[in-house]
């Protein structure tokens, strides 16, 4: 649909999809209608040209994946990949200051969230290893679980957790 403008187009001026016109000379009604356009055409001295808007950057999820989990006795160890679009930094227990979703740390819980330590399962290590009763390690299926944690200690929005199985014999 092609629509008129009503107040002089000026070299330099934007007419948005919906007919008005964007120029930093005038006052507009609608201030918003720019960042609202899917495109523009700008207005030169030799007519009209489309301008196609700047791309936001899709962010990228993070991620990683186990390598191995294998028993050894009465341990269980974890060993997973370096983390891509993700910036492991040491966990802090208080004041924990606020990290952009692209930074964090590793959560290693072993046998479900009753046997979680943050002190001794939050951690930037790209291996972690848990042995004995005490730590939570028993005989026959022992599952661990590993995902990428927040500076508050909650699961990234969106990223993946990984789970595998070991058997303690």
């Amino acid at each position: 649909m092609i629509r008129t403008v009503q107040s002089a187009v000026l070299p330099g001026d934007l007419i948005t999809p919906y007919g008005t016109t964007i120029d930093s000379r005038r006052k507009h009604e609608n201030p918003t209608a720019l960042g609202s356009a899917l495109v523009a055409l700008a207005v030169t001295a030799g007519g009209t040209s489309a301008a196609a808007p700047a791309k936001a950057k899709k962010a990228m999820m993070p991620t990683f994946s186990i390598i191995s989990a294998t028993s050894n006795g009465m341990c269980v160890t974890v060993k997973i990949s370096r983390p891509t679009h993700f910036r492991l930094v040491k966990p802090v227990y208080s004041n924990m200051p606020m990290l952009p979703p692209t930074e964090g740390h590793m959560h290693y819980i072993l046998n479900g969230m009753s046997n979680f330590v943050a002190t001794r399962d939050a951690t930037t290590a790209l291996s972690h290893r848990w042995c004995g009763k005490k730590q939570g390690v028993k005989m026959g299926k022992d599952v661990v679980l590993v995902y990428l944690a927040t500076s508050e200690h909650k699961p990234i929005p969106g990223a993946m957790k990984h789970q595998k199985t070991v058997m303690v014999k």
